[in-house]
């Protein structure tokens, strides 16, 4: 079974929620894909939000939700109303009502995620975001849900993107056994522009804390690797490339060795 496309697609997604919710919440937020797998939205344990989609080139039947783990979510609303992030275990009642002034924070942070979801997939019809109360009809029987980590601040936590199979339209992944060439090429192409993060990433040291209590403004701190050691390229957050430092019009830049 070719997941490749669908790993690519989450990737991405991940990637492109980092920027406005960084914006958002007025703190750098890193968002990375976990992993994927076939599950019943029966399963369900934190404040969810699911749509039926709707355009010109939507299947029917097609929806898609938000997850998210109880304490990120509310964690989010504690932070738009200008908390710290902080909430305490005693105050996750489960399976509470949301009330209105919380729908209305939340509706800030899924218009992010749905918007995501249109830029990252591609989707070139206009298409509608219609909210659903219930997932009781046959057509929503069959869901995968891909689990991502969000980190911001102090605080942190799971969420997952819940969406029905019949996407093949969508640009968002297989549902079938395999890939025809036409439906690898159009993800390909959806992808090819979608910004990823890239770093790179000097060689490391261990040390004790005694040694770290030590340091002082102006130490030199050895790492054991000589002068010419290369850099370590990652790309969200995976080692791809070795690369020796460099200088681009008296900017820093590195070489791909």
């Amino acid at each position: 079974m070719n997941f490749e496309p669908e790993t690519r697609f989450l990737r991405a997604f991940g990637a492109w929620l980092q920027t406005p919710l960084t914006s958002l919440l007025r703190e750098t937020a890193a968002v990375r894909w976990v992993d994927q797998k076939p599950l019943s939205p029966t399963l369900i344990s934190g404040p969810a939000f699911f749509f039926l989609l709707s355009g010109e080139d939507i299947p029917p039947g097609s929806a898609v939700g938000f997850e998210f783990e109880p304490k990120l979510f509310f964690s989010l609303l504690d932070w738009l109303q200008g908390g710290d992030g902080t909430v305490e275990d005693g105050e996750l009642l489960p399976n509470r009502t949301l009330t209105p002034l919380e729908k209305r924070l939340a509706s800030r942070f899924l218009g992010i995620f749905q918007k995501a979801l249109l830029e990252t997939g591609k989707i070139l019809s206009p298409t509608e975001f219609h909210p659903i109360l219930e997932l009781s009809r046959p057509e929503f029987r069959d869901f995968t849900a891909a689990q991502f980590r969000f980190d911001a601040g102090t605080f942190g936590g799971t969420f997952r993107i819940w969406r029905s199979l019949p996407h093949r339209q969508l640009a968002l992944g297989p549902a079938e056994e395999s890939l025809d060439e036409h439906d690898a090429q159009s993800m390909a192409e959806a992808l090819a522009e979608t910004p990823v993060q890239v770093s790179v990433q000097l060689s490391g040291a261990k040390i004790t804390p005694q040694d770290l209590l030590k340091w002082r403004v102006g130490d030199l701190i050895e790492l054991g690797k000589p002068e010419d050691f290369p850099f370590t390229v990652l790309v969200e957050g995976m080692e791809k490339f070795t690369a020796a430092p460099g200088k681009f019009k008296s900017r820093k830049a590195f070489r791909i060795l």
